[in-house]
């Protein structure tokens, strides 16, 4: 039993580092920045990306800033949503500082469902420096209390706790330019904000990154602003190139068989609400992603919704681990499928090819409050390494046809097309690729 649990372990990190790299962090981070990283995950076989030198622990930076910008992507009411009659249906909208500590809530046959459509379907809030009062003053509120804490005052607190150095400080290091006067800040953050820095504080390296980080503009392609970018696309190329256990990293001394990693790079957030949901019938195949015409909602067993095969797992069949060390498997000299088991599953839609949004739809539950609250152990410069871009068997999960913008409405996000959109991999700020990329150790 205890192999069998080690293995079922093994595959649901593997599924969560896909979906992690294949289809949020392209949202985040931008398919053409993950390229510049070397960080977008390949179709097949086994990546030759990992360096022992390269340290991926959790970075001071990340972990008490950087990753915190999901903070302002948080609605503070979550819509509980129903499947009626190949539709969804808003049923009621929950305070968010009601659910703090309260799971009681999905306790309620049916509410499981509702909630994971809810988040399937309610668009984030917009990147930027506002932030829901479910947050600012609702934060952890107790019962029968009318007011909670201040997400930003501890995420500000938190930095200065830990050391941080100020926003000016990492701009620099991620390649933008120092500012020597507040004014200097008003290419990626915009006047109005940079008036407000002004007048609280005395210099332009007391401005906190927090603060600063989510004030900047969106990069074109990606959620995040340039520093925020910098620093969040530096901490995922070291938990890819520096774990050396990493899913399909080919010197992993208990790594999958090729045939496995093909079922596991079906993975997909869609499959999980599908398999997870107690009678949820329908979903988008991009899930972090509104329900569109080329995001259309699909029963959950479509094929572009695809289930993981784990016939790949048994024991005898061919590429297995084990395979040919038990006799009976000599009466099965090609191993094929019982007949009551179904056979392999080739549909591997690694990657999927469809038009980039910019900026896009994040509808992911809040993962970006960083459970991580501590100085690494040993210092870690957090800069980001020079990009190898490595084409031969990468592929970005949105193809690079004309783009879509988004465009506000009561419904939530619409979908146009544009056109005229440089899809080079270029450098996304002023600053060449190899000073916004100086290394300073690993």
């Amino acid at each position: 039993m205890k192999d069998f649990f080690q293995e079922a372990r093994k595959i649901n990190i593997a599924e969560m580092q896909h979906i992690t790299y294949n289809e949020w962090l392209p949202i985040v981070l931008g398919p053409d920045y993950m390229s510049e990283l070397d960080i977008l995950p390949i179709n097949y076989g086994y990546n030759n990306k990992y360096d022992a030198k390269v340290n991926p622990t959790i970075t001071n930076v990340f972990a008490t800033a950087a990753f915190r910008f999901g903070h302002t992507l948080v609605q503070g009411l979550l819509d509980m949503v129903e499947e009626v009659h190949y539709e969804r249906k808003k049923t009621t909208m929950v305070p968010l500082s009601d659910l703090f500590f309260n799971p009681d809530l999905l306790y309620t046959p049916g509410n499981l469902d509702k909630f994971l459509i809810g988040l399937a379907t309610q668009p984030r809030q917009k990147y930027d420096n506002l932030f829901s009062e479910e947050l600012t003053n609702h934060l952890f509120q107790g019962k029968n209390k009318s007011f909670g804490l201040d997400l930003v005052a501890l995420n500000l607190q938190r930095g200065r706790d830990h050391g941080l150095p100020g926003y000016n400080a990492f701009r620099e290091l991620c390649g933008l330019t120092r500012a020597t006067d507040f004014d200097q800040f008003n290419d990626f953050i915009p006047v109005h904000i940079v008036e407000r820095f002004k007048l609280i504080y005395a210099h332009v390296d007391d401005v906190d990154l927090f603060i600063a980080g989510i004030s900047e503009q969106p990069v074109a392609g990606a959620i995040l602003g340039p520093t925020f970018q910098c620093l969040v696309g530096d901490q995922f190329k070291r938990l890819q190139h520096g774990d050396r256990f990493y899913y399909d990293n080919a010197v992993n001394p208990g790594k999958f068989t090729e045939e496995q990693l093909g079922q596991l790079r079906k993975s997909n957030l869609a499959r999980v609400h599908c398999d997870n949901g107690d009678k949820v019938t329908l979903m988008q195949p991009l899930a972090f992603r509104n329900p569109t015409a080329i995001n259309p909602l699909v029963p959950c067993d479509a094929i572009t919704i695809p289930k993981i095969d784990l016939y790949a797992w048994k024991e005898g069949y061919h590429g297995h681990p084990h395979h040919g060390h038990h006799g009976h498997h000599a009466h099965h000299p090609h191993h094929a499928p019982h007949p009551h088991h179904a056979a392999p599953y080739h549909h591997a839609p690694t990657v999927y090819h469809h038009a980039q949004v910019t900026p896009a739809t994040y509808h992911h539950t809040p993962v970006t409050t960083a459970p991580y609250h501590h100085t690494p152990a040993s210092p870690i410069h957090p800069t980001v390494y020079h990009p190898v871009v490595n084409k031969a068997k990468t592929s970005a999960p949105y193809s690079a046809i004309a783009p879509l913008t988004i465009a506000h409405g009561s419904s939530g996000y619409s979908y146009s097309s544009i056109g005229g959109h440089n899809n080079g991999y270029g450098p996304v700020v002023a600053a060449p690729a190899q000073h916004r990329f100086h290394h300073l150790g690993k």
